[in-house]
């Protein structure tokens, strides 16, 4: 006999639940107490407000000398460049200048001044615990940081056996053996009666949308996410929510699918997963990766 149990705490600057079905209340607290310890765990290493962390670490010195950080660290940013490297640059984690400049992000203290021409291919992977930036260049890994705390946080609790588990992190979800669970995509300023509710069982889901960070700043016409190409601000109106295996898949390609919309297919192929797509401009569109083909990533 199996019960479910619920728990819901503050990390990665958003409410994150955590629901997970087995044997006793004992047990469940025990899951849950270390799926959200690795959490906060990752959100010190990543967290771009934090000193101490490895990401302000990095935009400090890793331009000077090789640093070594955790081993989480180095998985996050080496698939940060997969993921560069896959989408031709639009997605790329070195933008952090640019949602400083915006007011999305304050301005790192004592960390060199970034090198205008620098991105992602001057990331050096020096050793397997170190990073060197060719350049001086800061990074922000909050494009993809959530997503993969969520799928470290989920680890946590399928090595443990549970039945059923849900996570979800401000709208970055992942869960497996949950049945018909409703997943209402929160289009910011959009008309409720029009919103899409995604049913799903198992995999992951993120969503993005820049209208509540350019209220937030009074600039309607700039948001927070940036194509890594052209450094310029992706349209905030736009949304998207991306279906992936994985949560820092889905995390990652919501950025891309921001930036390139309908071209973002081949990507979304490659990677087996689907997104919806939303642009003031030309209303929802469902963009779908063939599921015959393995992921890219």
């Amino acid at each position: 006999m199996t019960d479910l149990y619920k728990r819901i705490e503050m990390h990665l600057g958003t409410l994150v639940e955590i629901s997970i079905r087995t044997e006793s209340r004992a047990i469940a607290h025990l899951i849950m107490e270390e799926a959200f310890t690795e959490i906060a765990t990752i959100h010190r290493l990543m967290s771009f407000h934090l000193s101490s962390s490895d990401v302000s670490r990095l935009n400090r010195s890793a331009a000077l000398y090789p640093l070594r950080v955790d081993p989480r660290t180095i998985e996050v940013i080496r698939r940060s460049c997969e993921m560069s490297q896959a989408s031709d640059g639009r997605f790329d984690i070195t933008v952090a200048p640019m949602l400083v400049n915006s007011g999305c992000l304050p301005a790192p203290v004592a960390a060199c001044v970034p090198h205008a021409d620098a991105n992602w291919e001057d990331i050096e992977f020096v050793a397997e615990d170190q990073i060197y930036f060719r350049k001086p260049l800061w990074v922000d890994l909050g494009g993809i940081g959530k997503g993969y705390a969520v799928d470290a946080a989920f680890e946590k609790c399928e090595r443990n056996k549970v039945t059923e588990c849900s996570i979800n992190a401000g709208g970055d979800v992942r869960l497996n053996g949950v049945k018909d669970t409703s997943i209402v995509l929160n289009v910011p300023g959009h008309d409720p009666t029009m919103v899409p509710v995604l049913e799903l069982a198992r995999g992951s889901v993120a969503s993005s949308c820049g209208w509540s960070a350019a209220v937030l700043n009074e600039a309607f016409d700039s948001g927070p996410h940036f194509d890594g190409v052209s450094r310029l601000s992706i349209d905030p109106r736009r949304f998207t929510a991306v279906l992936a295996e994985s949560c820092l898949m889905a995390d990652a390609l919501t950025k891309v699918v921001l930036a390139l919309g309908e071209d973002a297919r081949p990507l979304l192929s490659r990677c087996n997963a689907t997104a919806l797509f939303y642009d003031p401009e030309t209303g929802w569109k469902q963009i779908a990766g063939s599921r015959d083909e393995s992921p890219g990533l």
